[in-house]
């Protein structure tokens, strides 16, 4: 076969190799036509010290540098039933990337028209080809804010090792080349390096062709032909082209700095500069070298313009400065060449301001419209400030500087350099003239204080609450109502926009519409009819010339589900506004703004008609109120004492319990016993007022409790959940859910997709529960509560009216007062809690108990944050260190000795006095079932077990242990003594009997605690043979 290329012979020179540098040793390759490769395609002739041999993909090379043979390369290309599956698949818009493209208000429609799929948990972009045909795929993995997840890799349709062997590959296009249209050569492509970037950049720029390369080194030259004969706009990424290190320093190569590959320098650049493409390159972000890119922008809310700076023909030149004639002061009395000068400027400079483009972003292109402007002398600088007033970071200052020095340069004689940087932003001055003359019959056509700006702007205008397009027959009315975007709503699940709709007649209504309601002409129909009188009579057209005017004026807002403490904002919301150092109110629509973002609070939102939506989130409200925290906490301790000391330490601890649990895994849940009418629901009541109005505690006697308290909690952080009627008889699902919480855990569900992911939904806020039971039955709860009895008993009334009367008042001010104090908490905590649990493991070693140590801990942790407000004198407290650390004593070992009489072990002992007192007759025997044994009692487990497990049921409301579970409870209680031999079968009071001996338990019986003398007589130590 004859060979497409070949090396360059003499007399054509050689070159400078790419790898070592050297000059005139580098020999280029060519194409048959004689034609000079690519730069990169190349051998070196110092093999042995560089070695650099670089050839054209698919050919083979002699020494000689004559062609070879090579195998005829063969393109591989998806299977149809494999690439059937994959379009398939462009149907299931569950992937990540789809979840987050809806948040940005992106419909599925659009990443379907850009042949995104869907597999199992990966997103897939198809590389379809100018004829749609599926040329290769990749595989991305992304989490759910739109960001891929680096830890997995990406891959593609690859050849095997035997096709490889015979030169076969999967081709690429360039991605989203399906969708390049062609009905305008002028409209330039868009090219980016990331497939994400150019499916979410399309929908909001759809004036623009957008592609994907795939990397900064992506378009090669079987991607480039998509390109040719197309403007070309290449978006760089924010990095690349800085000096590159080598040993902290930069590296030189020729004399040169040696710079970054990135997206502002790669070899994408260089091939479309070798193809003689017209291409610019764009950089949006020239102050970051993060990587930054526009889709990173989009995620952020920011969309900038895109606009290409001018490509200057030739190297700027400096020029003598020339004497320039003096102008008149008076325009009128200038000469014919520089009126028309003077009125062309104008116009474009009136366009500028239109678009509002910002010429300043490429300092050249600045630089040139001064030193064009400076023609006009004085007249001119008017001019450039006009130019510069659009940008945020206009500085007249600046703007002066620059126009004095174009004065004093007086590089130009016309305007023509500002001219053509006009045409570069596609401003002809033959649009502009014609335009000048359109706006004089459209100013005829239009109601008296329409601007023709609206309409060349919009394509419409408003007048009389309305819109209309210009016909030739004159205004055309193409909607009978004015919408106001006021916020775009981002939400995972429900994005939406809040708008105004008013009228011609004058009726105004505000509501939210789903994104949704946009993405097509019927839709929009139904939804904005259905609220009114409000009629669109325009075509798709008209809504989408509608949806870039509004789209472009509305704010991006988030919306809050979740009340109490928001780490992403940190601050603490209510329902009705937010609290970060200041109290923030929402408006009337439920926004609030925050640190430059907004938030939307639907819960008392004008927009939210519906009265019974959000009842408990309505509860969780602010009011303002004169009441402070050192006035309310001395009453709180007046009036319930010790319980209102300890109750006041978990609702401090229960405000910043989100980063408590991130430091243990754990946060402790209060439990709060006793009798009815003895004070623990009006003590609940009055911690209740901290978060608002009192919300109703949950009871769990109610068989659907498990679900409602996981999502109750799951919906407030940083606050505190009232259950109440506990009872040991509850179901075994109550009590692991109570301990679940204890350490965080919640409820897992799954979520409607095509693969297995799941959604878990895990408790937020502190736990407070209320019971007449002790929670004694399972000793994995009650270890994990911190319990406070209740007696009934007097009380200072006095207090307690005042108390009443004060939260009448709103207590939530409180609340607002201890969150101040937020960041000193997160600051001090972890090395406070440590010194916190060290006092109280001394204090109870002085006391001579072995108290478990999650006891300690449960209470070091609520008690932390009150010590350190305490001493640090930030918040004043009724009591001192010292009696803090007494009471939390106290009701360590008032715990703990409940704990010792509710041991597994323990409650066996009980249910055996029942047993044995049981009337009218015993339920064991002695003699038979146990025995008296040297003073140590003797019990056979397999005789007792089956009437202790009936037995234990009577007296708890629940079945006993296992035999195997009570089998090692007993071996491993202080009382047991050893297994052994003994002869029984012997009635009470029955003459001696010779049996076998039989295996049993024995204790030491003074050990046990327990009198058995009531029933058992005599205690019998004699052996029996």
């Amino acid at each position: 076969m004859s060979a497409r290329y070949s090396l360059e012979k003499h007399p054509k020179p050689k070159g400078t190799c790419p790898n070592c540098s050297q000059k005139k040793v580098f020999r280029f390759f060519q194409d048959q036509d004689g034609n000079r490769l690519d730069e990169q395609y190349g051998i070196c002739d110092r093999q042995a010290k560089c070695g650099y041999d670089h050839r054209p993909s698919g050919e083979l090379f002699t020494a000689t540098g004559t062609a070879a043979d090579a195998p005829e390369a063969e393109t591989l290309k998806p299977a149809a039933d494999v690439a059937a599956t994959l379009l398939a698949k462009t149907k299931d818009h569950s992937s990540n990337l789809h979840k987050y493209a809806r948040t940005l208000t992106i419909p599925a429609e659009h990443l379907e028209k850009w042949a995104v799929a869907t597999d199992r948990d990966r997103t897939v972009f198809l590389h379809l080809n100018g004829e749609k045909q599926l040329v290769n795929a990749k595989w991305f993995k992304y989490t759910e804010d739109g960001r891929r997840d680096k830890l997995t890799q990406p891959y593609s349709f690859a050849s095997t090792d035997e096709e490889k062997k015979k030169s076969a590959r999967y081709a690429f296009c360039l991605f989203g080349e399906h969708l390049l249209r062609h009905d305008n050569p002028e409209r330039p492509i868009c090219v980016v390096e990331s497939e994400k970037s150019a499916v979410l950049a399309s929908f909001f720029y759809p004036h623009l062709d957008w592609v994907a390369c795939g990397a900064a080194n992506g378009i090669t030259d079987e991607k480039i032909s998509a390109l040719f004969n197309r403007p070309i706009w290449w978006l760089a990424d924010a990095d690349g082209n800085v000096p590159k290190l080598k040993d902290g320093q930069p590296e030189m190569r020729n004399g040169k700095q040696v710079l970054t590959e990135g997206g502002r320098n790669n070899s994408s650049l260089r091939k479309l500069k070798s193809y003689k493409q017209d291409f610019v390159v764009i950089d949006l972000f020239p102050e970051r070298h993060d990587g930054y890119d526009i889709a990173d922008a989009l995620r952020d809310g920011v969309r900038p313009d895109i606009v290409a700076p001018a490509k200057p023909k030739f190297e700027a030149k400096a020029k003598k400065a020339k004497e320039l004639p003096v102008l008149p002061a008076d325009v009128d009395n200038w000469s014919v060449q520089m009126k028309d000068y003077w009125y062309k400027a104008n116009l474009f400079i009136e366009e500028f301001e239109r678009r509002g483009i910002w010429i300043g972003k490429n300092d050249e292109d600045w630089e040139n419209t001064a030193n064009s402007l400076a023609i006009f002398r004085e007249h001119g600088r008017e001019l450039l400030h006009r130019l510069a007033r659009p940008e945020k970071t206009y500085s007249k200052q600046d703007v002066d500087a620059l126009f004095d020095e174009a004065l004093q340069n007086a590089i130009c004689s016309s305007p023509a350099k500002f001219f053509a940087i006009g045409k570069h932003y596609n401003i002809q001055l033959s649009d502009l003239k014609e335009k000048v003359s359109e706006e004089d019959e459209l100013r005829s056509m239009l109601p008296k204080g329409v601007s023709p700006e609206d309409y060349f702007k919009h394509g419409f205008y408003e007048h009389d609450n309305a819109y209309y397009s210009v016909t030739k027959d004159g205004p055309k009315m193409v909607c009978g109502f004015t919408i106001k975007v006021l916020y775009l709503v981002k939400s995972k699940d429900n994005p939406k926009r809040i708008v105004e709709l008013k009228n011609q007649y004058g009726y105004t209504t505000t509501l939210d519409l789903p994104t949704d309601a946009f993405v097509g002409l019927g839709a929009f129909k139904k939804y904005v009819e259905s609220v009114g009188n409000f009629v669109f009579e325009g075509n798709e057209t008209d809504l989408t010339r509608l949806k870039k005017k509004l789209f472009r004026e509305e704010k991006v807002t988030t919306e809050i589900t979740t009340l109490g403490w928001h780490e992403r904002g940190q601050f603490y919301a209510f329902s009705n506004g937010i609290f970060n150092s200041k109290w923030t109110k929402t408006d009337e629509y439920g926004i609030v703004e925050h640190d430059g973002l907004n938030y939307f609070l639907p819960f008392f939102s004008g927009i939210n008609d519906d009265h019974n939506a959000y009842i408990n989130e309505k509860k969780f409200s602010h009011k303002d109120s004169s009441v402070k925290f050192e006035g309310w906490a001395d009453l709180i301790y007046k009036v319930y004492g010790l319980n209102g000391a300890i109750g006041m330490c978990f609702y401090i601890s229960s405000l910043f319990r989100d980063y408590i649990f991130e430091a243990h895994n754990s946060f402790p849940m209060l439990y709060a016993f006793g009798q009815r009418q003895s004070g623990k629901s009006v003590f609940a009541d009055s911690f209740k007022h901290l978060f608002g109005t009192p919300q109703d505690s949950i009871s769990l006697e109610n068989p659907s409790t498990v679900i409602g308290v996981i999502r109750t909690l799951a919906n407030f952080t940083n606050s505190i959940v009232m259950l109440d009627e506990y009872k040991n008889s509850v179901d075994k699902k109550t009590v692991g859910m109570l301990k679940g919480f204890y350490d965080g855990f919640g409820r897992t569900t799954g979520v409607k997709s095509n693969d297995n992911q799941t959604k878990v939904t895990k408790p937020r806020s502190a736990v407070w529960i209320s019971g007449q039971d002790m929670p004694n039955i399972d000793n994995a709860l009650f270890t994990r509560t911190i319990l406070l009895e209740f007696l009934a008993g007097d009380r200072d009334y006095e207090s307690f009216d005042r108390l009443k009367k004060m939260q009448e008042k709103s207590l939530t001010s409180i609340t607002l007062e201890v969150l101040r104090h937020r960041a000193d908490i997160v600051k001090w905590y972890k090395d406070f809690f440590k010194v916190v649990r060290d006092n109280l493991r001394q204090l109870m070693a002085k006391h001579k108990v072995d108290v478990e140590d999650r006891m300690i801990q449960n209470m070091a942790i609520i008690l932390t944050p009150t010590l350190y407000l305490l001493e640090a004198n930030l918040l004043k407290f009724p009591f001192d260190v010292d009696t803090l650390y007494d009471m939390a004593v106290q009701i360590i070992l008032r715990q703990h000795q409940q704990i010792s009489q509710s041991t597994d072990s323990r409650r066996f002992w009980d249910v055996f006095v029942g047993l044995v007192s049981h009337k009218p007759m015993p339920l064991i025997i002695e003699g038979q079932d146990y025995r008296f044994y040297k003073g140590n009692l003797y019990i056979r487990l397999g005789n007792v077990h089956p009437p202790y497990m009936q037995q234990h049921r009577n007296q708890y409301n629940v079945p006993g242990l296992d035999k195997t579970t009570l089998d090692y409870y007993l071996k491993n209680d202080p009382a047991f003594l050893e297994k052994k031999d003994l002869r029984f079968d012997m009635p009470a009071g029955s003459p001696v009997l010779k049996t076998n001996p039989t295996s049993c338990y024995g204790f030491k019986f003074d050990e046990l605690g327990i009198d058995l003398t009531s029933s058992a007589g005599d205690v019998m130590t004699q052996d029996i043979e």
